[in-house]
């Protein structure tokens, strides 16, 4: 019955913590929606290395073009999805101090799911946390 105490207590734990660490970079990237310019950029190559691991063992970098005040940039976009080809057109943000690096539309998603699983976590901790009240038949046993 303890360990089960003390697991319930690491899920709520480990729950809250994804939950804290979640809304904060939620948190973060929501203030920073005003300073976001939004485009529409091609993929221009996507450089592909081998890893080592066996876990992970390619690595990619994907390289976009789009327009910025009328120039157009090269940069490196933050992420790479399994489908993206050549050419395909993509939607981005980046940010004026920033021209180096682009983000994809909608990978904020990432963190709602974060924050989403670590709520999952934080309840079930919390029901195997909390001790259980003898049953109505077991308490009258007792005294009976």
């Amino acid at each position: 019955m303890k360990a089960k105490r003390i697991v319930g207590v690491v899920f709520l734990a480990v729950g809250l913590l994804f939950v804290l660490l979640g809304a904060v970079a939620y948190g973060r990237s929501f203030q920073a929606a005003a300073e976001r310019i939004h485009t529409t950029g091609r993929i221009l190559r996507i450089e592909e290395r081998e890893t080592g691991d066996p876990e992970f063992p390619t690595e990619h970098t994907v390289y976009v073009a789009f327009d910025a005040n009328g120039e157009e940039i090269t940069a490196r976009l933050n992420t790479y999805r399994t489908g993206f080809q050549v050419g395909d057109s993509v939607d981005l943000y980046y940010f004026a101090n920033d021209l180096q690096t682009v983000y994809e539309q909608g990978s904020q998603g990432l963190l709602l799911l974060v924050i989403l699983a670590g709520t999952l976590f934080a309840i079930l901790g919390a029901i195997l946390s909390v001790p259980k009240r003898p049953s109505l038949q077991a308490r009258s046993a007792d005294h009976g």
